[in-house]
């Protein structure tokens, strides 16, 4: 909800990093009026940042000034309404505009749902990924000398990707180098959603283990990946996924997604 001056014509952004907005996740046009007016989504979407971007008002004395008059094409004639020239290289502008309050509401669960965690070793998982063990030959999952009872066991480079329905709202897991395979070197870990880049790891070498906690709320794809390996031999280096599990509301579904692969 926002109280607004003369915003006409407007777009929304959603992101988790600065000027990396990607496409408009809302666009439309505010009536001339005053007090609140609510947009609403046309489907959920979360990020950690926003963007309003203004892109005309109702107020045509700013558009006018905004385009020049082109002396030529009004001689024609005299009667006609001035034509306006255009200069395809000069941005858009529009006069400077006051948002006097500004509320971002956040969409309401049904109530009465149950709360659901759902492991992603209980799924039917794709060759070359584990269930419940390293990529190694060992036999349990350890990370620092301790062991791991749920998780995914992936090699250098490997991806999985999930197709999600229903109120899913979190993603966690614990993430690290196998001890198995920990002399030969670390990687990255990346998680995807509906083609965003959500957490990226960095370089992670035992006995590190990092615990990320992800919002999904909204997304229909979530994709976790390993990359960029070093070390001795990165062909050997094998990583865990270890208690990843997504958390949410009763009715929510996932499952591999089997389609083409998507970035």
């Amino acid at each position: 909800n926002w109280k607004h001056g003369q915003v006409r014509d407007y777009e929304v952004y959603l992101g988790d990093n600065n000027g990396d907005w990607g496409q408009p996740v809302q666009v439309g046009q505010l009536k001339l009026q005053e007090g609140l007016q609510t947009v609403t989504f046309a489907k959920p979407a979360a990020g950690r940042l926003l963007r309003f971007r203004v892109l005309s008002t109702h107020n045509g004395d700013a558009d006018q000034a905004a385009s020049g008059v082109d002396e030529m094409v009004t001689a024609v004639s005299a009667q006609a309404a001035p034509a306006k020239a255009f200069n395809a290289l000069a941005p858009s502008e529009v006069e400077p505009i006051v948002l006097s309050e500004f509320h971002v509401l956040e969409q309401r669960a049904a109530e009465g749902l149950a709360e659901q965690q759902r492991y992603l070793s209980e799924l039917r998982l794709p060759k070359g990924i584990a269930k419940n063990r390293p990529a190694s030959s060992a036999e349990a999952m350890r990370m620092n000398r301790l062991r791991f009872h749920q998780g995914l066991g992936v090699g250098a480079q490997s991806r999985l990707d999930l197709q999600l329905q229903g109120p899913w709202n979190l993603f966690r897991a614990d993430l690290g180098i196998d001890d198995s395979c920990r002399a030969y070197g670390g990687l990255q870990f990346q998680v995807w959603g509906d083609g965003r880049l959500l957490y990226d790891s960095g370089l992670v070498q035992a006995p590190a283990v990092v615990k990320p906690e992800i919002d999904v709320r909204g997304l229909t794809k979530l994709s976790l990946r390993t990359l960029g390996a070093l070390g001795k031999e990165t062909h050997k280096v094998c990583a865990n996924w270890a208690n990843a599990a997504l958390l949410g509301l009763e009715g929510a579904q996932v499952e591999i997604h089997q389609g083409k692969k998507e970035r």
